[in-house]
């Protein structure tokens, strides 16, 4: 074989050798779970404003679209602003929440931290909430307690952005800053 070797390395394997060699392989289905996962966020993030939109849409019209009729209802306009960012908030940290905890996976340290972190968070809201019945300096509250739900927002965010910006936890430590 040695002494013939030059007689061996003159042949070549066909130009569509491999691809029929593809042809005979089961095809690889590969399952896009980002792709739906980034979907089905959307989906939700457009049905829960649709919803609230729906509701904002028929409460004015019920209300006859006037800061004056909804005091007279008893709310007054910065109550009315406190419960649509509310909604907002409350929808968008729920769907940021579970965008996290999907991304965690079965890192439950993530979780403990974030469920800490909210606990002192709303163990302050309680408080504003507090202040609010009370009648304590009404803008000033209601605005805290709209800030309150971007913070927890910007948390979620934050947390997410690090997640999908990082290597894998076997691959490499990874610092969470709260």
């Amino acid at each position: 074989m040695r002494n013939n070797r030059e007689a061996f390395d003159d042949l070549e394997p066909m130009p569509d050798l491999w691809n029929r060699i593809e042809e005979q392989l089961p095809a690889r289905k590969i399952f896009p779970w980002k792709t739906y996962l980034g979907r089905a966020a959307a989906i939700l993030i457009i049905f829960t404003s649709g919803y609230f939109f729906s509701l904002y849409i028929t409460s004015t019209k019920q209300n006859g679209n006037s800061v004056h009729t909804e005091a007279a209802n008893g709310i007054s306009p910065e109550m009315y602003t406190y419960l649509e960012a509310r909604a907002y908030y409350s929808g968008m940290i729920t769907t940021k929440k579970n965008e996290l905890f999907h991304l965690a996976g079965s890192n439950n340290d993530i979780k403990k931290i974030i469920e800490e972190e909210f606990a002192l968070l709303d163990k302050d809201y309680k408080e504003l909430e507090q202040d609010l019945a009370d009648e304590l300096a009404g803008e000033e509250v209601i605005e805290a307690m709209i800030q309150h739900y971007r913070i927890k927002l910007e948390l979620l965010e934050d947390i997410l952005h690090q997640l999908k910006t990082s290597a894998p936890a076997e691959e490499k430590e990874v610092n969470y800053v709260l």
